[in-house]
């Protein structure tokens, strides 16, 4: 997984460095730069990964629209942004390893281009940083679409036979964003996409839950059961049916009546959304705002769902939120306060680090301290200040 992750140039970032653990949590105010290190996570993935961002359609981590120029910080002199990942991998049958993959890419009007390339596995240079320009997306005027000119080197080693510590770097780096919409989790799977993933929006679900049920092992069947039910007490079975329009998701509902996906809560699509995450062929997942459309008493299980598949071998889940009550549920050790301000830029500071955190812990459930106290009282230089009172 990656442990840290340095960003250069993203966006209102101009360096930052995000401490990472298995289940992190971003926190901030609007427009402080949580959406950018996601962003960054997802160009890394889309670049170093062994395949893209986990959908199955030619997905790229940027709108068919972009300019790409507004990708570099403004204050930048420079027109290139950098990607430093440092973190560790399982190896087979002998002890860990770690790993630094350093991307730079470069930024014109129209393209985006890896200017220098580099990997290091144990202090030992696996790839070394290349002179050669790589040009990874053009925006194609005609067809409004961002195409990939080349492969980077570090997953073009995956397909010459050289099949070892790399492809373990490959696995760490690769990840999918998730933020799905309802109205996209309810329709039917006509074999469009990839049976075992699901895609940002959530396309797929079908697919992946109509796999769970009908595979020979009747445990993964009866906990995505018994955890849809702790979301919806009312909702007693899950199960698919095929019809002209495709694969779709009923639910056994009490009083012996099934109701398609179509007519069930948001909240109840959203909650199998996430619970179906487990059993897709990703490990890595980038949730903005996972608390949309769920109800209030339903955060705590939101959270332990997704720490779940953060915990699962090879997995690893960045989120981030704006809601108090999915953060009373989250261990000071996984959340990081993210602020920006004219002076320090966009910074990122563990829970466990700010200011008064020790002294105001004891009062306040996490959510609480964040809520009353604010970020830009936890977030300082010194401890100057007489600690904030509780209101």
């Amino acid at each position: 997984m990656i442990t840290k992750l340095v960003i250069e140039n993203l966006g209102p970032i101009e360096r930052v460095e995000v401490p990472l653990g298995r289940f992190t949590v971003l926190v901030g105010p609007n427009d402080s730069g949580k959406s950018t290190i996601l962003r960054a996570l997802k160009l890394l993935s889309y670049i170093g990964g062994a395949k893209p961002i986990g959908t199955s359609q030619n997905d790229s981590p940027f709108p068919n629209d972009l300019d790409f120029p507004s990708l570099v910080n403004r204050r930048s002199p420079s027109s290139s942004l950098r990607l430093v990942a440092s973190g560790q991998c399982a190896r087979p049958g002998a002890n860990p390893f770690k790993f630094v993959y350093d991307v730079e890419l470069g930024v014109s009007r129209l393209s985006l281009e890896i200017f220098g390339e580099s990997l290091m596995v144990d202090d030992q240079e696996l790839i070394p940083r290349n002179a050669q320009v790589i040009k990874l997306m053009h925006n194609t005027q005609d067809a409004a679409q961002l195409r990939i000119r080349a492969i980077p080197l570090l997953p073009q080693l995956l397909d010459d036979g050289r099949i070892d510590d790399r492809q373990q770097v490959c696995a760490a780096l690769a990840g999918a964003s998730f933020a799905p919409l309802p109205s996209t989790l309810a329709l039917p799977w006509k074999g469009e996409t990839d049976a075992t993933q699901i895609d940002e929006d959530g396309k797929g679900l079908a697919s992946i839950v109509d796999q769970v049920l009908r595979s020979t092992k009747r445990a993964p069947r009866d906990e995505i059961e018994r955890q849809l039910h702790a979301f919806a007490p009312f909702v007693e079975s899950l199960g698919t049916r095929r019809s002209g329009s495709g694969t779709e998701i009923v639910f056994g509902i009490a009083g012996d009546h099934e109701l398609p996906a179509k007519r069930v809560s948001n909240g109840v699509l959203l909650a199998l959304a996430f619970l179906a995450l487990r059993h897709t062929n990703m490990r890595r997942f980038f949730v903005e705002e996972p608390e949309n459309g769920i109800h209030p008493r339903a955060m705590g299980e939101v959270v332990k769902v997704l720490r779940a598949t953060a915990l699962l071998p090879g997995g690893q889940v960045v989120a981030t939120t704006h809601s108090p009550l999915l953060l009373n549920f989250v261990e000071a050790a996984e959340a990081l306060v993210v602020t920006r301000d004219e002076k320090h830029g966009v910074r990122v500071t563990p829970m466990l680090e700010t200011a008064w955190f020790k002294e105001r812990s004891e009062d306040f459930d996490l959510g609480e301290l964040w809520y009353n106290v604010g970020e830009r009282e936890l977030v300082v230089d010194s401890k100057s200040s007489e600690v904030p009172s509780a209101p």
